[in-house]
């Protein structure tokens, strides 16, 4: 899994926050979260992504600021 380039999780009715193992995921690409009730803080582990390039967490309940790791991303969908 941890070779995993591409992950789309969109309108999975899925709640709670981010588990800790989706940090692992070092050659991760694209990550799509959108219309889910995922929770809880946008974590600063974001930036043991090196490879993202797309992330896209529009329509769930995250609360806090957007880190500054998320700064030099292509294109962010909040």
């Amino acid at each position: 899994m941890k070779s995993l380039q591409q992950l789309r999780l969109i309108n999975g009715d899925m709640s709670g926050p981010l588990p800790a193992g989706l940090f692992d995921l070092i050659d991760l690409q694209v990550l799509e979260l959108s219309v889910n009730s995922f929770s809880g803080t946008l974590s600063t582990d974001f930036g043991k992504l090196a490879n993202i390039t797309q992330i896209e967490l529009n329509n769930n309940k995250f609360t806090g600021s957007i880190p500054d790791v998320f700064a030099g991303l292509q294109y962010l969908s909040k």
